[in-house]
């Protein structure tokens, strides 16, 4: 499998697009146990950060998330999108997903995993108060690793700095 986005733990690079966000670097200690793990601060309610890939068919977005003062992110795959409760590690509503996954971490991370079948060509992360319709209010989530695959099931992460990266498959 290829992770196809980047900078799959540096969201503060400029291939990560920002809309109505900032992103604060190194800010807590990440499911790997070094201080690398990103803030995501919302400045206008619907903010978010967004990266372009190419694939077609199946795409498997995820990413880790950690709950500070706003309780739900939105993982979208171009047609496809699911919220996830990151305060209490529960998958919220869905749109058009083959499958969604929450995995606890520990130390209050969670991988949110979303699988979409449509043409991708955009994944985005969203904070969020609610986890029905579009993403709303302002506050903060700390994230890492995120990760994009074509295909209909997740594997195992797989780290990218600064080109999409290919590894066999897990054992």
């Amino acid at each position: 499998r290829t992770n196809l986005l980047p900078y799959s733990e540096d969201f503060s690079n400029a291939a990560w697009f920002k809309s109505n966000a900032t992103v604060l670097a190194n800010q807590v200690i990440s499911p790997d146990g070094t201080q690398n793990a990103d803030e995501l601060q919302v400045t206008t309610s619907g903010g978010n950060i967004y990266d372009n890939v190419s694939g077609s068919g199946d795409g498997v977005f995820s990413v880790f998330a950690k709950y500070k003062d706003t309780q739900y992110i939105r993982l979208r795959s171009t047609g496809s999108y699911a919220f996830f409760d990151i305060k209490n590690g529960t998958v919220g509503n869905t749109l058009n997903v083959l499958d969604t996954k929450i995995e606890n971490y520990g130390n209050g991370w969670y991988r949110c995993t979303v699988i979409g079948s449509n043409t991708n060509s955009l994944v985005q992360v969203f904070a969020s108060n609610t986890d029905i319709g579009q993403p709303t209010g302002l506050g903060s989530v700390y994230l890492w690793g995120a990760d994009f695959q074509e295909g209909s099931y997740a594997t195992s992460y797989i780290p990218t700095q600064g080109s999409v990266v290919t590894r066999v498959a897990d054992v």
